[in-house]
């Protein structure tokens, strides 16, 4: 097991640079290679550009149709799949003018109360994907990964209120690492476990650009 797979395996994440002289799309397909089965995003493409745009520009089913330039909420990628995705890949290839770092949320360290489990494992989230849209709750004891994401997760009863509300990233703003970017920086990160969001308090530079691929 190589230095990374064990930090990635007891921290959930791991952070690794790509050599100049080495194609940063080619390294993260490498590493995905060895994780598990790389698999296509929304455009079907195994490797996707992530760029920040405009409420205008953005998908109208994506985080930044919703809340555009400005910080994106804590989520794991893909909850509106039956199955999220295991593990999600991002290398930087312009880290842009305004510092806008992923931020990072362990789910096994949640700072919550008894009532805010139960919430979390009991309540019903209606989670919308066209006709394949289907209920869920945000954690429960027969599955063993997190499903949050405020863009596609709609909660159906005051308890779902509750539980999104305790989901919250400024509940948890003193928990959170930071993943600050710079070219070729690579983040591995366990997404049945880790949340992630996009913390910048300007307006995020279109020009920022990371590569990302998804494994199963």
């Amino acid at each position: 097991m190589n230095g990374w797979e064990k930090i990635l395996e007891k921290e959930g994440w791991a952070v690794l640079d790509c050599s100049e002289k080495d194609n940063l799309g080619d390294f993260l397909s490498g590493i995905s290679e060895k994780l598990g089965v790389p698999v296509s995003g929304r455009k079907g493409n195994l490797l996707e550009r992530l760029q920040p745009v405009s409420h205008k520009s953005a998908h109208p089913q994506s985080l930044s149709n919703k809340y555009g330039l400005g910080a994106f909420p804590l989520h794991s990628d893909t909850a509106h799949w039956r199955i999220p995705c295991r593990y999600v890949m991002l290398g930087c290839e312009e880290p842009g003018q305004v510092l806008s770092p992923t931020v990072l949320l362990d789910t096994n360290r949640l700072d919550l109360s008894q009532a805010e489990v139960s919430f979390i494992k009991t309540a019903s989230f209606f989670v919308k994907n066209g006709r394949k849209s289907f209920y869920s709750s945000i954690h429960s004891k027969d599955k063993p990964f997190f499903r949050f994401d405020p863009g596609c997760m709609y909660p159906v009863s005051v308890d779902g209120e509750k539980a999104m509300n305790a989901m919250l990233s400024e509940r948890h703003a003193g928990m959170m690492v930071e993943v600050p970017w710079q070219k070729n920086r690579v983040a591995i990160i366990d997404n049945w476990r880790m949340l992630h969001g996009r913390d910048n308090n300007r307006p995020a530079d279109p020009r920022r650009s990371l590569l990302r691929i998804m494994v199963r």
